[in-house]
């Protein structure tokens, strides 16, 4: 927000429908997805509330990702970035969202920047802002762990268990139809080397042996610690070093995804990275 304009290090792109709003985030070297389903009660607002509210509800979501960079906010609606390059408007709903954006920057230290995107460009934004993921583990890693652990075990390959809106690695699986996904349902395609799994604990031990039967080399798999888990002495015997505790690298281990929230107990779980891989010998029938 300084007077010299200064080079994105990050941009935020955003759409908005008559029952949604769509928004990616692309952050050292990620895009992150999220959706928000606007309700019932506010859908007669005006396009341009819709647009501006984008914004303001991705800023949010994101804030803390994004304390201290020079964000590009990115819109194909005109009016929503001219009421934050000028900071207000003449409409008052539109200048309290204005406002609201201006200070949440400004708490965190974040330099606002605009640039429109023809509509026809703002593909992703607008897919997201049409079709609500409704997908219960649609929740995802926080991208700060994810980034270490991709650096400290990676690069890692391709995104086990993700949708549309929560994938972590360009190259993922979803279960359910995903316009971008290589397939669906990861069990029934051959495992690559370096994978990433985040599945629900209900499947932990069905990854497990599929990465046995597999032979599969260094997947990095999230589980809770579980220590009365039928699975836990398997996933111990797998493991090529020492879990990672996930909270030790930030303390919001999980981050909501569109419609998705975290489960309720998840801070008990205490979850965990491991790094695991078949053990040398034949592979299982």
């Amino acid at each position: 927000m300084g007077i010299i304009p200064r080079d994105p290090t990050c941009r935020l792109t955003t759409d908005a429908s008559e029952v949604a709003q769509g928004a990616t985030l692309e952050l050292r070297g990620m895009k992150l997805r999220t959706q928000f389903e606007i309700p019932l009660g506010q859908q007669h607002r005006s396009s341009n509330w819709r647009e501006l509210t984008a914004i303001q509800l991705a800023l949010e979501r994101y804030g803390s990702l994004l304390a201290g960079q020079v964000l590009e906010i990115r819109s194909d609606n005109w009016t929503s970035l001219r009421c934050i390059a000028n900071q207000g408007s003449r409409v008052e709903s539109l200048n309290e969202i204005g406002a609201a954006i201006w200070r949440q920057a400004a708490g965190l230290g974040i330099h606002l920047t605009t640039a429109f995107i023809p509509g026809v460009e703002n593909t992703e934004a607008d897919r997201l802002s049409r079709w609500m993921v409704i997908d219960p583990a649609g929740y995802q890693l926080h991208p700060n762990i994810f980034t270490e652990l991709h650096q400290r075990w990676g690069p890692l390959s391709v995104d086990l268990f993700a949708s549309e809106i929560n994938h972590l690695l360009p190259r993922f699986y979803s279960w359910l139809p995903a316009p971008s996904a290589l397939a669906m349902d990861c069990f029934r395609h051959l495992w690559e080397p370096a994978a990433y799994a985040h599945p629900p604990p209900a499947l932990i031990l069905r990854v497990l042996e599929k990465v046995l039967r597999q032979h599969v080399q260094q997947l990095v798999l999230i589980a809770p610690t579980w220590m009365g888990a039928p699975w836990w002495p398997l996933l111990q015997s797998m493991a090529t070093e020492p879990p990672i505790t996930l909270e030790t690298l930030h303390p919001d281990v999980l981050l909501p995804c569109g419609a998705s929230l975290p489960p309720e107990p998840f801070r008990r779980w205490r979850l965990q990275a491991w790094r695991v891989s078949a053990p040398p010998g034949p592979l299982l029938a």
